[in-house]
């Protein structure tokens, strides 16, 4: 939960005033903390497609450990290094 939250209130302060993060990343990280907060909820809902609640966890979480690493790649080889660095 505490995730979601952050995620969907991303914020990131340039140059003393405060800015949103735009882009579908942390679209898809919330979609994924709320897919991950609803099966936790209500488990039952995995059997739906044919799962059992812990294969359905797993799937977001892998996806969410995924993205994350994208993240970190972007940041530190790409848009959040000094032009000189990247």
């Amino acid at each position: 939960m505490i995730g979601c939250v952050h995620t969907a209130g991303s914020r990131v302060r340039a140059q003393g005033r405060l800015v949103a993060v735009p882009g579908c990343d942390h679209g898809a990280a919330a979609l994924l903390h709320l897919l991950i907060a609803v099966v936790g909820a209500v488990p039952e809902v995995a059997r739906v497609i044919g799962l059992a609640p812990i294969q359905a966890e797993a799937v977001p979480l892998i996806l969410l450990v995924v993205l994350g690493h994208g993240l970190v790649w972007r940041f530190t080889a790409g848009e959040g290094c000094p032009a000189g660095d990247a």
